[in-house]
């Protein structure tokens, strides 16, 4: 598996919408080559993903598009949960226990 990819700049940021609900953005952005990456909306909460998967077997490597990075790490299940310090996560995580039983 290959290294962790470089994190991207902010060059500029453009709010989009802002009140006691939500924090829009449009950012600018370069990625660890320096291209170009615009407009990318987000917020807090859009930074990391979560996907559980069981009983898969790496068959290829990742074939990705120009402008993304994304980076896999596995865990064992028993020990996901020590690993997730948002509470989303956290909640997420408990739902994916319970849907499969554990």
């Amino acid at each position: 598996m290959s290294d962790a990819p470089a994190p991207w700049t902010t060059v500029a940021r453009t709010t989009v919408v802002a009140d006691r609900w939500i924090r829009l953005h449009a950012d600018d952005c370069a990625d660890g080559s320096g291209r170009r990456i615009a407009p990318y909306y987000g917020n807090h909460t859009n930074r990391l993903h979560h996907f559980l998967a069981l009983g898969c077997s790496r068959v290829a490597d990742q074939s990705l598009d120009d402008n993304e990075d994304i980076l896999v790490r596995t865990r064992p299940l028993e020990t996901l949960g020590e690993h997730l310090s948002q509470s989303y996560h956290q909640l997420t995580w408990y739902k994916a226990m319970e849907r499969i039983g554990r």
